[in-house]
Formats: structure tokens, C-alpha cells, sequence
């Protein structure tokens, strides 16, 4: 996967780590 803008890159940081909770929680499914 090819790194984006630094502003597109750390917008998928933060929607990875999102993921990573939602599914410690089994609260959201993507």
C-alpha cells in the first residue's frame, strides 16, 4: 500500500485503530 498524503495517512491511523477497538469491543462492525 503506497503512503497517501501525511494528512490521508494519519486519517488511516486513526480509522486502523478504530477498527482495532471496535473489534476489542464487538461493538462496530466495519
Amino acid at each position: 500500500m503506497a503512503s497517501p498524503a501525511p494528512g490521508t495517512s494519519s486519517l488511516i491511523r486513526l480509522l486502523l485503530q478504530l477498527s482495532e477497538d471496535s473489534q476489542s469491543q464487538g461493538s462496530l462492525a466495519a
